[in-house]
């Protein structure tokens, strides 16, 4: 009986520890697990009713070429994910997802905030839901490819961007406008998980000291329960 107990309370703390979100996004990837998250609130579940403003998560696809991006939000026009190189709205690579069932790609450019139209390149499998007020869908993306020009960031290792989360406004013309509201990261991030390492979305290199006093105690409980 000790032993069952130890193992449920270190299984308890190891898969629910911050900065780990514990829980489980509307494409059943668990969040700095099987995948990375960035979502406004921090930590909210889509599929708790008035949890969430937005959502987005990838993950890396088994042949190491592309991101599998999903996005999600309560809005009536369009949610985008954008990399930036800023920390900020400009100088970024941004991606949306529509209410006329679109995926568009656009550029910040760096000395302004203005949002200009770009070929949708790097971008394949496009599936896109409007219904009751929220706009879900998701696409891969190419991490990187030579053919396209500067506009189009390389996701691949080392680069690290802030990801950017932007949604509302109004969508005209394959363009998207001013946003309703926006929120962006703490910090850059690598988005290619073969570089993970000290990524602030992928948590399982900041559990080494948790671990460690977690055991601890497990053997503390497995003694004192024999």
């Amino acid at each position: 009986m000790g032993y069952i107990f130890a193992s449920v309370v270190i299984t308890a703390y190891l898969v629910c520890l911050p900065p780990v979100h514990c829980m489980i996004t509307k494409d059943t990837g668990v969040c700095g697990s099987t995948k990375s998250c960035y979502s406004i609130p921090d930590g909210c579940n889509p599929d708790v009713a008035g949890s969430c403003r937005a959502f987005s998560s990838w993950s890396l696809t088994a042949d190491n070429t592309s991101l599998l991006i999903n996005l999600w939000s309560n809005t009536t026009t369009y949610i985008a994910l954008g990399f930036s190189k800023s920390g900020e709205m400009k100088d970024s690579d941004v991606y949306a997802c529509t209410f006329d069932m679109e995926v568009l790609r656009s550029r910040n450019e760096e000395d302004e905030n203005d949002n200009f139209p770009q070929e949708l390149i790097g971008v394949t499998n496009p599936s896109v839901m409007f219904d009751q007020g929220i706009i879900s869908c998701s696409f891969l993306r190419v991490l990187e490819n030579d053919t396209y020009d500067d506009t189009f960031f390389d996701l691949t290792c080392p680069n690290k961007y802030t990801p950017i989360l932007a949604w509302g406004g109004a969508v005209r013309d394959s363009r998207i406008f001013e946003h309703t509201d926006r929120g962006h990261g703490h910090e850059e991030i690598s988005f290619d998980e073969r570089c993970s390492s000290g990524n602030g979305l992928h948590p399982s290199t900041k559990l080494h000291g948790p671990v460690i006093f977690f055991a601890l105690l497990s053997s503390f409980l497995v003694i004192f329960f024999q």
